[in-house]
């Protein structure tokens, strides 16, 4: 009877342990919002909790004879309440520079630009 109790503690402090580690190790979501409007090619208006801010889409450069496509290409994969994830990567002159993921496809935004040819990235890749 008492080794039941003992492995009783001992399962259930595993699965403790087991979330703990998960939820520790799990990377995490700085920020989720709604697009509100694709201003250009590389700068979106989105809205956080009441909150709207202007995001320019972080490590990507916009080739200048395509911004008009580019910008197409960015109304048609981020619509209006269109729910995304920010990881923030700064600030150009009072604007937030992020990475921007949409949360059907969870990849960022400019990678997808630069696969479709639109432009390249500045920054470089992250490391595991």
């Amino acid at each position: 009877m008492r080794y039941l109790s003992l492995i009783k503690r001992f399962v259930l402090k595993g699965i403790l342990l087991s979330f703990l580690c998960f939820f520790l190790t799990s990377p995490l979501v700085v920020s989720a919002a709604e697009v509100l409007q694709v201003s250009s090619s590389s700068m979106i208006k989105i809205g956080d909790n009441n909150r709207v801010y202007t995001v320019k889409i972080a490590c990507f450069d916009v080739e200048p004879e395509k911004q008009e496509k580019a910008l197409e290409f960015l109304k048609m994969k981020l619509t209006r309440r269109k729910r995304i994830n920010l990881r923030p990567k700064g600030f150009d002159d009072g604007v937030l520079l992020a990475q921007v993921i949409p949360m059907d496809s969870n990849e960022d935004i400019s990678n997808t630009l630069v696969k479709e040819g639109f432009g390249r990235l500045t920054c470089a890749p992250a490391r595991n």
